[in-house]
């Protein structure tokens, strides 16, 4: 019983951390290199038209969300969290236990 109230813990901790990091990472509006409070301007060139600058602030919209994904998961653990990942492992060891033999086939 106290093992799961720790997990259900866990759980409403890493869902709580999930939404504010979520949040954050969806936030768009964020400085790209060009504006005056973007920190590293002098290391970056602007972006050349309006949708090299929308393309840009995309890219690193996506680099803010998984970033904020794999923190939570080196805070919190993978296991955690909902992922395919430990879908796979989980299968894996059930397959290993059972003295079945996993094969990785390559695409091409």
């Amino acid at each position: 019983m106290r093992g799961s109230r720790k997990r259900q813990r866990l759980r409403v901790q890493w869902l709580t951390s999930y939404q504010a990091v979520n949040n954050t990472a969806l936030d768009t509006n964020f400085a790209i290199p060009g504006d005056a409070t973007f920190p590293l301007n002098q290391a970056y060139e602007p972006p050349r038209d309006r949708n090299e600058a929308e393309v840009l602030r995309q890219y690193i919209g996506q680099m803010r969300q998984e970033l904020g994904m794999r923190l939570l998961n080196r805070v919190y653990g993978e296991a955690s969290a909902p992922s395919k990942v430990c879908r796979d492992l989980f299968c894996w060891g059930c397959r290993k236990s059972c003295d079945m033999e996993l094969t990785w086939r390559s695409s091409g």
